[in-house]
């Protein structure tokens, strides 16, 4: 098998010696590819690493140029996986290629494909993409290399979460009376969603989904989210394996003290590739927040269901309320995923949850379930962008209507009241499966 080795690399040329042969070429990764494949080279070698010619990308051409170049690859392939979804994505990306095949290394046109990619995604994950393309611009060094291992690990375990919550809700619909028919397997399935007391892992969440799918398949249970159904396969299976991996490493493998190498970020970076290689489906979703139901009667009219409702939108969307005229009710506090009708999504609440609607304040904050409390009753949350904490403990108090027209005129007890309703459902969803 034969071998080149690169001599030197300058601005414009790389030299190359190929079983004792010196070659001079252009210094672009199509020249290179051109050379070793008219010479018959299966393997390049740079210092001491050795790539095989099939694997030799705009990535590595950057790692043996020296260039540590984050999230280009990334936003490529999220563009050419949107394309297929959407007209306008697929016009952007032909323009974009016929100026410049590599069009993500042009700084005016990738600010282009940002904007897209903002777009196409609910707030849940165009947030967790936002926070990683950011790390990938930070100053060079062993935090930043291990804050992009970790967020890579953070927005694909955020993906999978929220697919399992669609599904946990599809099939807690009491009409589908499930808790009598699961066996213990699929009974050990949804324990394992409800029943965990620490943040899990991508891995563990991508387990509880593959038992939620075969489930849904098993009962010919049809989600809003259809798609998920064909999501599991065994790539996927292994980049979350191996995203697991690389997240829980507690030493270098090589021995150095730094704990990820930039091969270690460009690896993670090709395994979010690969997870969102399948996600293309997400731009036709949407997530909006019931913010209140009112009912009005107008003599000799037709009665109807005034909704209130913001829809989370882009970030710079203008921040308001709409009013929808209806027929139907729906439930006030509903965090709904829909595709085109909102009326026809799927209800996420309480695994998904807007604390301003419980504090009274503005527009939307949503908080996801974590897992449950240290204490009984308990359950945890936390803030969409990170970081900030929230716990619900429920009461299990028994109100009457009094209790309720007392406790509705004082904002300290309206909110324990809808503490106690968010346990409630949880409650109430988890005894329709367990």
């Amino acid at each position: 098998m034969t071998t080149a080795k690169i001599n030197s690399i300058k601005d414009t040329q790389i030299d190359l010696d190929i079983s004792g042969q010196l070659i001079t070429i252009t210094n672009s990764l199509s020249s290179l590819q051109s050379a070793l494949a008219q010479q018959n080279v299966q393997r390049l070698q740079s210092a001491d690493t050795i790539y095989n010619i099939g694997t030799i990308n705009n990535a590595s051409f950057d790692m043996i140029q020296g260039r540590k170049v984050f999230n280009f690859e990334l936003i490529k392939t999220i563009i050419d996986t949107l394309s297929l979804h959407s007209k306008d994505i697929n016009t952007f990306r032909k323009a974009a290629l016929s100026h410049s095949p590599a069009w993500e290394r042009v700084d005016q046109v990738r600010r282009v494909a940002l904007g897209h990619i903002e777009n196409s995604f609910i707030g849940l994950i165009r947030i967790q993409l936002r926070k990683l393309f950011a790390i990938g611009l930070e100053p060079m060094s062993e935090v930043k290399l291990e804050k992009y291992i970790g967020q890579c690990h953070q927005l694909t375990n955020a993906v999978i979460r929220l697919f399992n919550f669609i599904l946990i809700k599809t099939l807690c619909d009491p009409s589908l009376k499930l808790s009598k028919k699961l066996t213990l397997s699929e009974k050990q399935t949804i324990d394992s969603f409800y029943n965990t007391f620490f943040e899990r892992s991508a891995a563990e969440n991508y387990d509880t989904l593959k038992g939620l799918i075969a489930i849904c398949k098993s009962y010919k249970i049809i989600p809003v989210m259809d798609e998920l159904m064909d999501f599991v396969d065994p790539d996927i299976d292994l980049t979350i394996g191996e995203l697991d991996k690389l997240k829980l490493r507690d030493t270098n493998p090589i021995g150095n003290s730094a704990l990820y190498s930039f091969t270690d970020c460009s690896f993670a970076e090709e395994c979010v590739m690969n997870f969102f290689k399948k996600l293309g489906f997400l731009i036709n979703y949407k997530m909006v927040v019931i913010n209140g139901v009112a009912y009005e009667e107008a003599y000799q009219q037709k009665q109807f269901y005034v909704h209130k409702y913001s829809l989370l939108e882009t970030d710079s969307s203008p921040k308001t309320n709409k009013i929808s005229y209806e027929a139907d009710p729906i439930p006030s506090n509903a965090v709904m995923i829909y595709k085109g009708d909102y009326r026809r999504g799927i209800n996420l609440f309480p695994f998904i949850i807007d604390l301003n609607s419980i504090t009274e304040e503005g527009y939307p904050k949503l908080y996801i379930f974590l897992h449950m409390g240290n204490i009984p009753d308990m359950l945890t949350y936390e803030f969409i962008e990170g970081e900030q904490i929230y716990q619900i403990l429920g009461s299990g108090r028994r109100r009457s209507i009094k209790d309720l027209n007392e406790e509705m005129t004082d904002a300290d007890k309206r909110k324990l009241y809808r503490h106690d309703r968010i346990y409630e459902v949880f409650r109430d969803d988890k005894k329709a499966l367990t």
